[in-house]
């Protein structure tokens, strides 16, 4: 857990040993992944829009491509340590779990056209709904729990709930560069969603 003002607010699952991704890190990040664009291939299979069925087709063979590697790193790790995944960090884990982030979004901390964040907010410019739950939230998933909790309260016509409850009320760490919002710590999220927080939430930079 992490501690702002003296109050617990939420972690993400991920980390590392000796600065390296580990087996457990890469076996999380795929089970994420696999829910996130099974979801999202609904969404693009009910899409009239052709530029998006072109990128997903080109996405998806990308990341199973960037999977099917990443799961055999994971099987030959396994076959010979001792140790649990949680200690299994290595260069190769390692490279294996950036080629999977790298499927998704081919230049790093940049939303380029045809990276997986890309045509989820084409998606939800067209009416898609990110429904699906994470097993294990990360802080690259920060960002569509933001647009999941934010589209809640704007489309609830509950009174008297605004943004800042809903951030109070979760106590998540979301990631929004330094900033600090809601009492919350905020460590940064590649999104464009972030504008929504800062333009509606009283926040400050920290010293």
């Amino acid at each position: 857990m992490m501690m702002r003002g003296g109050r617990s607010v939420q972690g993400f699952a991920l980390g590392k040993v000796l600065d390296l991704w580990t087996v457990e890190d890469l076996d999380r990040l795929i089970k994420n992944k696999d829910v996130e664009v099974a979801a999202m291939g609904v969404g693009v299979a009910k899409s009239t829009d052709p530029s998006i069925q072109q990128d997903w087709t080109a996405l998806s063979r990308a990341y199973q491509a960037a999977r099917t590697s990443a799961l055999k790193v994971m099987t030959d790790v396994r076959g010979w340590a001792i140790t649990p995944d949680s200690l299994n960090g290595n260069q190769t884990t390692d490279a294996a779990f950036k080629s999977v982030i790298a499927a998704l979004q081919p230049t790093p901390g940049q939303v380029t056209k045809g990276s997986k964040q890309d045509i989820a907010n084409r998606l939800i410019a067209a009416g898609w709904k990110p429904t699906y739950v994470l097993p294990y939230p990360t802080q690259s998933d920060a960002d569509l729990s933001i647009i999941k909790g934010a589209d809640a309260i704007i489309n609830s016509g509950k009174k008297g709930l605004s943004l800042l409850e809903w951030l109070e009320a979760h106590k998540t760490a979301l990631i929004v560069g330094a900033s600090v919002v809601g009492g919350v710590v905020v460590l940064g999220a590649l999104s464009p969603y972030v504008k929504l927080l800062t333009a509606v939430v009283p926040h400050r930079r920290p010293g």
